[in-house]
């Protein structure tokens, strides 16, 4: 839990061996229908770090937009940290299926 909130905030990773920082830049697709962005989320981890979306009760506190309700899903889907579950990016709501494509590291002492 601590690795990827240490690296938000720029200091060294510690987990796995206190690796340092880097940016990654990561790809989601979706089912349906592709969001601007989508392409190039940018988030600052560690080397170790990885992705998966996951569906959050809408309305609850765990959902940052809490409007899919207003459009008849049960979920917000977020783009999340898988061990720290850190939420990355909120990214639509359940109405589809959106799955990690590609995350590509970048270790760099400036993040």
């Amino acid at each position: 839990r601590q690795q990827s909130f240490a690296c938000f905030q720029g200091e060294l990773s510690l987990g796995s061996g206190c690796q340092r920082c880097g940016k990654w830049t990561i790809k989601v697709k979706g089912a349906r229908y592709q969001l601007k962005g989508w392409d190039k989320i940018k988030f600052n981890g560690a080397k170790t770090d990885n992705f998966e979306v996951n569906g959050v009760t809408t309305g609850s506190k765990e959902d940052p937009v809490k409007n899919c309700q207003e459009f008849g899903h049960p979920e917000q889907l977020l783009l999340q940290e898988k061990l720290s579950q850190t939420t990355v990016l909120a990214l639509s709501c359940s109405n589809q299926e959106i799955f990690v494509d590609e995350a590509v590291f970048d270790e760099t002492d400036n993040v």
